[in-house]
């Protein structure tokens, strides 16, 4: 008994040891290239570094240059990158808004997906203004003109927005 009780103290040890070295080993991750896109959560933070360093800036953003979606803005601090989940704008069941605009087209095959935006400092991005920006109609559209980096729509057509991993 008591060496069962001495196994079982040893073998926490050893997970409890790992866990900490396994929390303390620093990540160092490359951003990832501006125009990849992933088409899930799931498929864009697979072998990425958690999520507990992350900025959220709001879901609601809307873009001209994409006026079919709904955005999600975020910052990834470990590296860097300012990354976007866009999802299809639905209609209002409710109210009946968009309800007959929407029939015709069907779904959008790009309906929800991540898109990095910049790769940037945390201080830029708040140097914009973005609890101002997130209920303009542009409001995607000036965040990145005022990175640098415009946002420009996937195209239906993007074999990785689709895809089930990022590109390679």
């Amino acid at each position: 008994m008591a060496a069962t009780l001495g196994l079982l103290a040893v073998l926490v040890v050893i997970c409890v040891a790992g866990w900490f070295v396994i929390r303390a080993t620093p990540r160092n991750v490359d951003p990832a290239p501006i125009d990849a896109t992933w088409s899930s959560i799931g498929a864009f933070y697979q072998g990425r570094p958690d999520r507990d360093g992350e900025v959220d800036f709001g879901h609601g953003w809307s873009s001209t240059v994409d006026p079919g979606a709904a955005f999600e803005v975020s910052w990834i601090s470990a590296t860097r990158e300012l990354v976007v989940l866009r999802r299809q704008a639905h209609p209002d069941l409710v109210s009946g808004a968009g309800v007959v605009a929407a029939m015709p087209r069907g779904l959008d095959p790009r309906a929800t997906g991540m898109k990095v935006l910049a790769v940037t400092d945390l201080a830029m991005v708040r140097a914009a203004h973005p609890e101002q920006l997130v209920t303009a109609p542009d409001g995607l559209d000036q965040l990145t003109r005022s990175l640098g980096q415009p946002y420009v729509a996937p195209h239906p057509a993007d074999q990785y927005w689709a895809a089930a991993s990022p590109p390679a």
